[in-house]
């Protein structure tokens, strides 16, 4: 069995160091963490060196493997199941199909890895790994199946595991106990554009997924908003929301790119307290509906290319968000559903 004897620190060193068979294996992470991201390895006798460097250095990388749907393979760690198989788990992500921009966010990946006569790891195909692989995985996960649809009626004491805030939440602002049934979110003029906003979100994990959600206030205040977003960050996001000005009752779709605020489209609307909000996803654009009767409306639409890492000013790895928010007011949401479409 593989001893850790320590990981941690800022890449490019990022190191893991094991022992194994007489060796100390030093797994380092290199390359920066976009598509140069890589992972080498070292070894020696003794733990403080000198170290010698594997002749097939990186031994993961896709950074002349453009045309694999997973890009930014690195930050490994090898790993040795119970029936003595063995794994590197590793980091990366998905770009979009013919572009090198990716709105999935950062994820981790599990390829089988083999030893080679002289000792040294080799990771899924001579250090290049795909979305389906051929191994033998242990059997507690033998056939489990994997699904990114999530629905959640808010029936329950406490909200999903599944659910994510920005940054600490003020907690008072969310309670699934005020009217059973539905999360009420209770926001004061704070917006998306805050370090603070009242919103809860899924992470996106899929490029084409539908995310449904029934609103319902009972008295729409002027400048009150509410409704879904699709979420990067603070200077990043779409959003479709009900709000109230002048007296008049509007469904709006609003952009917010970098420091540029757009007000996309304000439909006029006769609202008599419930509304049904939809964001369906794809590789090109996200397309928001809304319903109150009948069938769903299109409202409108953003590139999905406003969302992604490689056009922001802050390179983060959490990728978007599909949520609840609101301003400036109470509103209620009955359920939020997600679920993969194409």
């Amino acid at each position: 069995m593989i001893v850790s004897y320590g990981a941690g620190g800022k890449h490019p060193e990022a190191p893991h160091l094991y022992k194994l068979n007489g060796y100390y294996y030093l797994v380092l992470a290199e390359g920066g963490t976009k598509y140069g991201h890589m992972a080498t390895i070292f070894r020696s006798r003794n733990p403080y060196g000198p170290y010698e460097s594997c002749p097939r250095n990186p031994i993961l990388s896709h950074k002349d493997f453009s045309g694999s749907p997973i890009q930014a393979t690195g930050h490994a760690d090898l790993v040795q199941d119970q029936a003595g198989n063995w794994w590197a788990v590793c980091l990366g992500f998905r770009p979009l199909p013919t572009t090198l921009l990716h709105n999935l966010g950062r994820e981790t990946f599990l390829a089988p890895v083999t030893w080679d006569a002289d000792g040294w790891p080799v990771v899924g195909n001579q250090g290049r790994i795909a979305l389906e692989m051929e191994a033998e995985l242990p059997a507690p996960l033998s056939g489990k199946p994997t699904t990114v649809d999530f629905a959640d009626h808010f029936d329950a004491d406490v909200l999903h595991p599944e659910w994510n805030f920005v940054r600490n939440p003020r907690r008072e602002n969310y309670s699934l106990k005020a009217k059973p049934g539905y999360l009420r979110l209770s926001a004061g003029p704070e917006t998306l554009n805050d370090y603070h906003p009242t919103f809860v979100g899924i992470r996106q994990k899929e490029f084409e997924v539908e995310a449904c959600t029934k609103l319902l206030i009972e008295e729409l205040a002027e400048g009150q908003r509410a409704g879904m977003t699709a979420y990067y960050n603070m200077y990043y996001h779409y959003e479709i929301y009900v709000t109230q000005e002048s007296g008049q009752h509007y469904v709006v779709l609003a952009k917010k790119v970098h420091d540029i605020e757009h007000i996309a489209v304000k439909q006029p609307i006769d609202f008599s307290g419930e509304i049904e909000l939809q964001i369906e996803t794809g590789k090109e654009d996200y397309l928001f509906k809304y319903r109150q009767a009948g069938e769903w409306i299109t409202l409108g639409r953003g590139k999905t290319a406003g969302l992604c890492t490689e056009g922001t000013m802050i390179m983060t790895f959490t990728g978007t968000y599909l949520g609840l928010f609101a301003s400036n007011g109470e509103a209620y949401f009955d359920y939020f559903t997600l679920r993969q479409i194409g």
